[in-house]
């Protein structure tokens, strides 16, 4: 039951990649692209903000608006989205 939920969200993830592909969306600012790239090396909330020096709301924040603006469920799908743009690399 768990590897079938674990395989529904994978493929809602991938489709929600490739929902964003045809549409225009906004590119991220760079400090959005910032976290975003420390999300994707495993950096949690309060580490993000260690590393940037800036608060862990203010974080918080960034990647509600990361979410918001490229209309994912999640950090992980905007992780990548921003791969599939080219906006950060791996």
């Amino acid at each position: 039951m768990e590897t079938a939920r674990k395989e529904n969200n994978r493929h809602a993830n991938n489709n929600m990649v490739e929902a964003h592909q045809d549409n225009m969306i906004p590119m991220p600012t760079p400090r959005e692209l910032e976290i975003i790239q420390l999300a994707m090396q495993g950096f949690t909330t309060k580490a993000i903000a260690a590393e940037l020096y800036i608060e862990q709301g203010t974080v918080e924040v960034h990647r509600s608006n990361i979410i918001r603006k490229l209309r994912c469920g999640n950090l992980t799908a905007a992780v990548a989205i921003s791969l599939n743009k080219r906006w950060i690399k791996y």
